[in-house]
């Protein structure tokens, strides 16, 4: 297991089933430092079960790092067939939501197109446009901040992350006033 030990022992994770949360967010966490394009591809049925991790501090550490997040879900028909069942299916959003909020995709329920699923998800990693910017130095906070991005061509589909850590560094400038 990547990351300590998991440490939660209150109900109703305690510690046991699927550290879901855990395991990726120290994946991310282990992938912050390196350069270039960085992506985890989950296959999972979105349940956490034993994580001490909550789910907004790995969708902060994916995206601070720049990792995108692509999620093959499979999501079981026997959930249905108990209530508890259905309410975990109901709850269990949480791979959508990582990977819309760090730019990545889901698939659910592929069956036997996995190899379609993998061929999409490297067409997205190498067709994908990377639009970079300076923000201000009074948002240079440490602070996430919501980004938005649009197209005036109706026949365009956006897709980027829902926004940026800033970093608390200044970025240097070079200085105008040289002679």
């Amino acid at each position: 297991m990547l990351g300590p030990a998991c440490r939660n022992d209150s109900f109703p994770h305690s510690c046991g089933g699927t550290v879901l949360w855990h395991g990726l967010y120290y994946s991310a966490k282990e992938l912050k430092p390196v350069e270039g394009r960085k992506a985890i591809i989950v296959l999972s049925d979105g349940l956490d079960t034993g994580s001490d991790i909550r789910l907004n501090d790995l969708v902060e550490m994916a995206q601070s790092g720049g990792t995108i997040v692509y999620s093959i879900k499979y999501a079981s028909p026997m959930r249905f067939l108990s209530i508890s069942g259905a309410i975990a299916q109901a709850v269990s959003r949480g791979l959508e939501r990582l990977s819309r909020e760090t730019g990545g995709l889901v698939f659910v329920n592929p069956g036997q197109k996995t190899s379609e699923v993998f061929a999409k998800i490297e067409s997205d990693l190498r067709n994908m446009y990377v639009l970079g910017f300076t923000p201000p130095a009074d948002a240079r906070d440490g602070k996430f901040h919501r980004l938005e991005v649009t197209t005036i061509r109706s026949d365009l589909r956006v897709r980027a992350r829902s926004g940026y850590w800033a970093s608390l560094t200044e970025v240097s400038r070079p200085n105008r006033n040289v002679n």
